[in-house]
């Protein structure tokens, strides 16, 4: 029997088994506090974030999906077509690409579709640092592209969270997230000022 052709317009993320879902994260409430995370796996948050899609018990709706573990409808693709990006590191480019999708096309999670993303290898403080500093200039992007996000609560939100992370247990790692928050806002600015790419190294 031949499929509709409506039922191929969405897309479909698996379940990453190995890493913390939403209610494992740490600091969970002062994540929540500060618009960092939702109350459901996949949310968008008013600050732009994105709530973690791993380790879901249930097969879910998202309003975003990842960028390695998921599969796409043909006319989804052939309808949004992505540009390459110039970079050594393309953050968000998954919540980037996806949202707006989900905004007309249902997205989900399956839970039973189980893979493992081995990404959690030790990182350098400069290497930390980097990453923040993309990720900081890829959510203040995103913000800046939907009216329902808001880049002033995302810089407040970010800017009392990198604070807290110095006087917290995570060493190394919390002066690179503090570090590339800061680096990131600087340099997301002056690219304003210059009229220059952002997402672009």
């Amino acid at each position: 029997k031949k499929t509709p052709r409506h039922h191929t317009k969405c897309g479909v993320g698996f379940n990453i088994i190995e890493e913390q879902s939403t209610f494992e994260l740490p600091y969970l409430w002062l994540r929540r506090a500060l618009l960092r995370i939702g109350d459901r796996p996949g949310q968008v948050v008013k600050t732009g974030w994105n709530t973690s899609i791993t380790n879901v018990e249930n097969d879910c709706k998202t309003e975003w999906l990842g960028g390695g573990f998921t599969v796409w409808g043909r006319e989804v693709l052939r309808e949004y077509q992505q540009s390459a990006i110039q970079t050594e590191h393309a953050a968000c480019e998954d919540l980037i690409f996806s949202y707006p999708i989900g905004k007309v096309y249902p997205l989900f999670i399956c839970a039973n579709a189980r893979v493992i993303h081995d990404d959690q290898g030790p990182k350098s403080l400069r290497r930390v640092l980097y990453l923040t500093k993309k990720h900081t200039l890829a959510h203040l992007y995103f913000c800046k592209q939907h009216k329902e996000f808001s880049s002033i609560l995302f810089i407040l939100s970010g800017a009392i969270f990198s604070c807290l992370l110095l006087l917290g247990p995570k060493g190394k790692r919390g002066l690179g997230e503090f570090l590339g928050f800061w680096a990131g806002l600087g340099e997301y600015l002056r690219r304003l000022l210059f009229n220059k790419n952002v997402l672009e190294d």
